[in-house]
C-alpha cells in the first residue's frame, strides 16, 4: 500500500509543481491585463483542481483492489 501512495504522492507533488509554475507564469506576463490574469488564473485553478481530484479517486480506487 505504501508503494501505491507514494506512487500518487509523488504524481500530486509533480502536479502542484506545474500548477505553481504556470500559475507565476501568469501572473509575470506584463501583456496581460488584470481582468486577464485573474479569469486564466481560475482556469488554471478549476483545472489543477480536477486533475487532483482525478488523482485521489485514482489512488482510492488502486487502494481498494490491493
Amino acid at each position: 500500500r505504501n508503494i501505491i501512495s507514494d506512487k500518487y504522492e509523488d504524481k500530486t507533488d509533480a502536479l502542484e509543481r506545474k500548477y505553481k509554475a504556470e500559475k507565476e507564469a501568469i501572473e509575470n506576463n506584463s501583456q496581460l491585463t488584470k481582468d486577464e490574469i485573474k479569469a486564466q488564473k481560475e482556469a488554471l485553478k478549476t483545472k489543477y483542481k480536477t486533475e487532483k481530484d482525478k488523482l485521489k479517486t485514482q489512488k482510492n480506487a488502486s487502494k481498494r483492489i490491493y
